[in-house]
């Protein structure tokens, strides 16, 4: 099994155990495809939850664990980290990416040149931003087409478009 982290149960949602996840990337439409979610502090050998139902509300989602039956069973799991099977995320286009792909990345400039690697993705700005670290330096990129020319995700390198100033 291959996770990744997909989002934070924030609270508890009503009395009969459904909680309150907020999606790590904003993005939410792909959840219907998900039947199971793994729910813990750590990465390491959560324990999975079946999902009964699930709706979006507003920038959440509320979703109904089985065996999560209370306010004081869902409680239990605020704070708590959500993650999901990569098997279980939807196809997606040649030419499209999911931002997990891009933690550890090499970006270069457009001249070929070693800027740093990609250690973060902060989605809570108008477009996301690379955070680039290069041991020295952190570098913050906006994640468009003016700045980011390429993502080759085969490769494991973008390349950047760095205006005076943003390197």
């Amino acid at each position: 099994m291959d996770l990744i982290a997909y989002g934070k149960v924030i609270k508890p949602h009503g009395l009969s155990g459904e909680v309150k996840v907020l999606p790590f990337s904003g993005e939410f439409s792909s959840f219907e495809n998900f039947k199971n979610l793994y729910i813990s502090q750590e990465i390491n050998n959560p324990p999975r939850f079946v999902i009964s139902r699930s709706r979006n509300q507003k920038n959440n989602i509320i979703v109904k664990l089985q065996g999560i039956d209370s306010i004081d069973d869902a409680e239990r799991l605020k704070g708590l980290t959500v993650f999901i099977d990569k098997k279980e995320l939807p196809k997606k286009a040649d030419d499209e990416y999911y931002w997990f792909e891009l933690i550890g990345m090499d970006v270069f400039n457009n001249e070929d040149k070693l800027i740093g690697k990609v250690k973060d993705i902060i989605d809570n700005t108008a477009q996301p931003i690379l955070v680039i670290n290069n041991n020295s330096e952190e570098y913050l990129v906006p994640l468009v087409e003016k700045f980011v020319e390429d993502i080759d995700l085969t490769n494991s390198k973008i390349v950047i478009n760095p205006i005076e100033g943003l390197i």
